[in-house]
């Protein structure tokens, strides 16, 4: 894939290899090691992409380490039945595939007027995120978000210096 420039067409690229793999493991009844396809239900906008894993860990290649989640609001708001935030991940430097941290509670979630209320309600949706090193901060990130698919907002995260003790992560015996 190293051929193919734009990021968006990488991910398509990807996507089509990992349908056919999936497709081809399903036709032959491949049994030999652990295979999961893994389903991405936002990408793409929203027309969903697999990929296959080794593992059952989810370590989407859609969507980067600050990523999206939904669930569902309270039963009686009949104009819009889920609610999409924003959680957090910490991969190794030196092993991306391996996950030191994955917040177990959203990290942002739809608050704001403008968040709550759009042309799709109660949806936070991460874009983009840059590292502050140019302001001497490396553990500070400015993540750009969708807001109720109606504007674009930005939240400062400050990573701590010692992650909760609640976050899931891989065992640290986890092999490469």
């Amino acid at each position: 894939m190293n051929h193919i420039k734009e990021l968006n067409n990488k991910r398509s690229y990807f996507s089509h290899i990992s349908e056919m793999v999936y497709c081809t493991i399903k036709s032959l009844g491949l049994k030999q090691g652990n295979l999961f396809a893994i389903f991405c239900p936002m990408a793409f906008d929203g027309k969903g992409a697999y990929w296959i894993s080794n593992s059952k860990t989810i370590q989407n290649p859609y969507l980067g380490s600050i990523y999206h989640g939904v669930s569902d609001l309270a039963k009686g708001d009949e104009k819009h039945q889920l609610c999409y935030s924003a959680g957090a991940m910490i991969r190794s430097e030196k092993h991306p595939r391996i996950i030191h941290y994955r917040s177990v509670k959203p990290i942002l979630t739809p608050e704001l007027l403008s968040e709550r209320s759009g042309i799709i309600d109660n949806v936070v949706f991460p874009t983009g995120i840059d590292r502050r090193d140019d302001l001497g901060q490396s553990n500070r990130f400015d993540v750009y978000y969708g807001m109720a698919d109606n504007r674009i907002g930005v939240e400062r995260l400050d990573l701590p210096d010692v992650l909760p003790p609640e976050g899931v992560a891989d065992s640290p015996k986890e092999k490469v």
